[in-house]
């Protein structure tokens, strides 16, 4: 970017400063593994490092269904031997009255001064404080003290906390005050007398109308850590990184999900980082209660390079006309929001990639794809010319690769010199925008074969090293499937042959008829997945599940993956059983894009589950399309019940 960044020796993630732009290190995690010493047929959460990593605080929970039910939760705390064991567990506070928890939320840098979140339950009310006790001469710890923080009222919801090493940073997790809504983050700060501020809302770009908690924020002040469920992720909770662009503490870099191996489909949270790049985090994966994991991050790291790289410009078109105010949403390959663009009235705009190497997916709005349906998105040089194009992939959004491209059928045509089909001429294809899509030659017959991409329902062609006189006496027609001509080009400027665009509509939509589908996926030893295409009438049956998308979207919500498990849990009491999934979509784009968004939200079931053990073998999976609305698409809320997939057993 326009600054190199300093590596820190606890950094994960580390940004330019200078602009609204960053710079980004992104490490490599080891595979994480259990620290079996620690963990016990318990539920361990709340890791915290301390004594340069030789010290590891945690919360032991027993839970109703456990013995000895009696001993609740409290902080344990393990030492690390020479050889880099860890020793056997010892009860922090042995507190001898069980209905007090407590739980470490920080530690001093010597670890003589540790804060603890204690709760009281009593028969009619919760009690909760944030206290801290510290070590005396004897070597013995002193009696709680409180922490007050203005601002701060504790009753009975959830809470989680991070006190920094310095002591004077307090990151808070917690529900908004009189609300039933989740819990967001919030931060006081200690100020040199001693007194701590109000709260503070770390704001929106965090915190989601669902929850984020387990907030940890790393040495350099300014790198913060959280788990969440409200922004786009691999499972139930998975783990962010945020990082603080200035003093106000409210404006933050977009999170992004540290991604496998940290986050699973499961619940990921208390992420901590201690010394010699150690991380720890809690996880429930593949069990029912929470364990502590650690892994490291290896040597090897992913330097995403300067603004010049990172930047991309763009410029969206729609009739050959540039559109102002249209908001493009980028999405990197697991889903997560990267960055949002808005066009200016030249119909430019840019965005930030945090991966050079890495092909983004571009969203328009539901409202502005309808309004502006098959438009076109270039990418433009610094003078604001078209140097290259978006590949759309499903209506209303676009990618970064050509490998994502999406061909709606083949187009078939002639060219004749003086009424003579002619072989060996050269044909460029161009949009409406005059972008050059592909170059084709005449075989010996004069006919030429054009693979039209989805979207491309708007094209002419232009013949290469033909003069004014022979372009006047050269004519183009296009084909059906039997090489009949059913419509003829007429001339255009500057020696193109261009269509009538309504004549041409009708072409292309009777090349491409849609029918729903099945797809099965039987992988070949190369690793190529073969598609049969097969005609398939299905019913809906009384037990059926469905899941509902948004627009543009193919991505399984919290709720979603609690319905699947429910599937899951039959599958696995019952071998026999098989299921169709069977994608549908609003009527909002082209049908064979539809059928396309159908199968792939259709897949998005079926490979949850799977990753939950159920052999693929026993998923069908079905699109069908646009096909079969269950509420009219004439209004928002009847194309949102459209957009499903519906889970039938067999």
């Amino acid at each position: 970017m326009r600054k190199l960044v300093q590596i820190i020796s606890t950094l994960l993630l580390i940004f330019s400063t200078l602009s609204s732009y960053s710079q980004f290190l992104l490490p490599n995690f080891g595979e994480p593994t259990k620290v079996t010493e620690l963990n016990s047929y318990a539920e361990e959460s709340m890791p915290l490092p301390t004594l340069n990593g030789n010290r590891l605080f945690f919360l032991r929970t027993y839970l109703e269904d456990m013995e000895p039910k009696s001993d609740g939760q409290d902080i344990w705390y393990s030492d690390r031997d020479a050889n880099g064991n860890w020793g056997t567990p010892i009860n922090f506070l042995q507190e001898a009255d069980k209905n007090i928890s407590n739980a470490v939320i920080g530690a001093s840098a010597n670890a003589d001064k540790v804060y603890v979140f204690k709760t009281v339950t009593n028969r009619r009310k919760i009690d909760q404080e944030i206290t801290y006790t510290e070590k005396g001469e004897d070597g013995k710890w002193k009696e709680l003290e409180a922490l007050e923080v203005p601002g701060l009222r504790l009753d009975d919801g959830y809470y989680s906390f991070y006190m920094n090493k310095t002591e004077d940073i307090l990151m808070i997790s917690m529900a908004p005050a009189d609300t039933n809504a989740f819990e967001d983050l919030y931060v006081s700060l200690k100020d040199a007398n001693g007194n701590w501020s109000k709260i503070i809302n770390l704001g929106s770009t965090i915190n989601t109308p669902d929850y984020e908690v387990t907030p940890f924020l790393a040495d350099d002040r300014k790198t913060l850590y959280f788990s969440s469920n409200g922004h786009d992720g691999l499972g139930e909770s998975d783990i962010f990184v945020t990082y603080r662009l200035d003093s106000t503490w409210q404006n933050w870099t977009k999170p992004l999900n540290l991604g496998a191996p940290i986050n699973s489909p499961d619940f990921d949270a208390y992420f901590v980082m201690g010394n010699n790049m150690e991380v720890y985090f809690t996880s429930n994966r593949g069990q029912d209660y929470s364990d502590i994991y650690y892994s490291k991050i290896n040597k090897g790291v992913k330097f995403v390079g300067d603004k010049q790289d990172l930047l991309v410009k763009g410029k969206f078109l729609y009739d050959g006309l540039p559109v102002d105010g249209i908001k493009i949403n980028i999405y990197d390959k697991d889903g997560n929001l990267i960055d949002e663009a808005i066009t200016d009235k030249y119909g430019l705009f840019t965005y930030l990639k945090l991966d050079g190497d890495e092909a983004y997916i571009l969203k328009l709005t539901e409202d502005d794809y309808t309004k502006y349906p098959d438009a076109k998105i270039y990418y433009v040089d610094d003078a604001g010319e078209i140097n290259g194009r978006f590949v759309m992939i499903e209506d209303g959004s676009y990618s970064e690769s050509m490998k994502d491209i999406i061909y709606a059928d083949n187009v078939y045509g002639i060219y004749k010199f003086k009424k003579i089909p002619t072989s060996g001429t050269q044909l460029v294809v161009f949009d409406e925008n005059d972008y050059p899509l592909d170059t084709l030659i005449t075989d010996d017959l004069g006919q030429f074969t054009y693979k039209r991409m989805s979207g491309d329902n708007n094209y002419y062609f232009k013949p290469i090293n033909v003069s004014e006189e022979d372009y006047q006496l050269s004519e183009i027609a296009l084909l059906d499937p039997n090489e009949k001509e059913v419509l003829s080009a007429e001339k255009g400027k500057n020696n193109t042959f261009v269509f009538d665009p309504i004549k041409l509509a009708e072409y292309n939509s009777k090349s491409s008829p849609a029918v729903a589908v099945t797809v099965k996926e039987p992988v070949e030893k190369k690793g190529d997945a073969k598609k049969e295409i097969i005609e398939k009438p299905i019913s809906q049956g009384e037990e059926a599940t469905t899941i509902f998308f948004g627009f543009n979207d193919i991505f399984l919500t919290v709720d979603d993956r609690k319905k699947l498990m429910e599937i899951v849990e039959k599958l696995n009491n019952d071998e026999d059983q098989v299921i169709s999934a069977i994608g549908h979509t609003d009527d909002v784009g082209t049908e064979e894009v539809n059928m396309r968004v159908g199968e792939q939200r259709a897949n998005s079931v079926k490979r949850y589950i799977v990753a939950k053990g159920i052999d693929d073998s026993r998923i069908e999976i079905v699109s069908k399309g646009e096909g079969m609305p269950i509420e009219s698409n004439d209004t928002k809320e009847g194309r949102a019940k459209n957009r499903r997939v519906v889970i039938e057993y067999k």
